[in-house]
């Protein structure tokens, strides 16, 4: 009897030969496979045809686009590139800055209904100066962090503006006043309850000109100066890039964060006007706020004649406050208030 092939053997073989010059798959060939094929050949990979030709097994790549599926849905569209089963990513994605907070993906349910928690990684805005985290809002914020990169301060790097300096070595001359100054500052133990409060009100007229633009140019910066037999020292900086979380508001802006990762910074606010009608004022709290600690077991700030607090920005305006009396001076709390 003359030798031959068994029919399936030689649709199995027509399959390989044709799968491996390139040409289209087609899947009616496989119906005629071999029993054999299964548990013993299976590679567990969804986008390889498994046959078995004695005495080996044949792991034949699918063609290239064809579905696969690999029980998962939070991991995107399925579809064999190069025999692997790939994926197009979280198709909850939609691009527009908070999607992936609010309608985060569940596994569970196969859909896009699930809040993300708050501090949830969100969509990179591509730059390496913020961080990109979910707010218990649903809200995708890309908060600045100077600490991402040694290029991270004033505004973000994807930005040819010019870097803000903040606070100078000694106050500055000629800046605005007012006729109403409150500060306050709480430092405890651990930091958690850390804070500090600066008004700024009822001051000399200051045009919008003077605000800048912080919501794309425009840095600010909180200085406060210790005096100590009649010379001032760089105690504290605060500095706020711009950008996000500026908003215009009103005749003035406003940046709002509630997590204070710039600094500590909860709020702050300038406001433009005529004479005795501008404001700002600084709210800082919490962990991130680097109190610079008392000067000594019995005081705070040595206030030798007076603190000095300015507001600064890039601008090259200031918003002045000077203190020579405190109603409070003590190791872990501090207020004063004018006139």
């Amino acid at each position: 009897m003359g030798f031959g092939l068994q029919p399936a053997v030689v649709i199995v073989l027509a399959v390989v030969l044709t799968v491996g010059a390139g040409s289209t798959f087609d899947y009616s060939l496989g119906a005629s496979a071999p029993s054999a094929v299964g548990a013993v050949c299976d590679d567990a990979n969804p986008c390889t045809f498994d046959v078995f030709v004695d005495p080996n097994c044949l792991n034949v790549p699918l063609p290239e686009g064809e579905a696969c599926d690999d029980g998962l849905f939070c991991n995107g569209e399925d579809t064999c590139r190069s025999g692997n089963c790939e994926h197009s990513g979280n198709p909850c994605l939609d691009g527009d800055g908070d999607s992936d907070c609010s309608n985060a993906c569940d596994e569970n349910k196969d859909n896009c209904s699930k809040k993300a928690a708050a501090g949830d990684p969100c969509i990179d805005d591509g730059d390496v100066c913020t961080d990109d985290i979910c707010d218990d809002a649903g809200v995708c914020l890309h908060i600045f962090d100077a600490d991402n990169d040694a290029l991270c301060f004033g505004p973000s790097t994807t930005t040819t503006l010019p870097v803000f300096a903040g606070c100078p070595e000694f106050p500055l001359a000629s800046c605005l006043q007012a006729a109403v100054g409150q500060f306050q500052l709480r430092d405890r133990s651990g930091g958690a309850r850390d804070a500090l409060k600066w008004k700024w009100r009822k001051g000399e007229a200051a045009s919008a000109e003077c605000l800048g633009d912080p919501l794309s140019a425009t840095g600010y910066a909180l200085c406060l100066y210790d005096w100590v037999a009649d010379v001032p020292y760089l105690r504290l900086e605060l500095r706020l890039p711009a950008g996000q979380p500026w908003r215009a508001a009103g005749r003035g802006f406003k940046y709002a964060d509630k997590r204070a990762a710039a600094g500590g910074v909860r709020g702050m606010r300038v406001v433009s006007g005529g004479d005795g009608r501008s404001n700002a004022s600084v709210v800082a709290t919490g962990i991130n706020l680097a109190l610079p600690g008392a000067v000594d077991e019995s005081r705070y700030f040595a206030q030798d004649p007076e603190l000095t607090i300015q507001l600064i920005n890039s601008e090259g305006w200031c918003w002045d406050s000077r203190f020579d009396f405190s109603y409070r001076n003590k190791p872990s709390q501090f207020k004063a208030k004018y006139p």
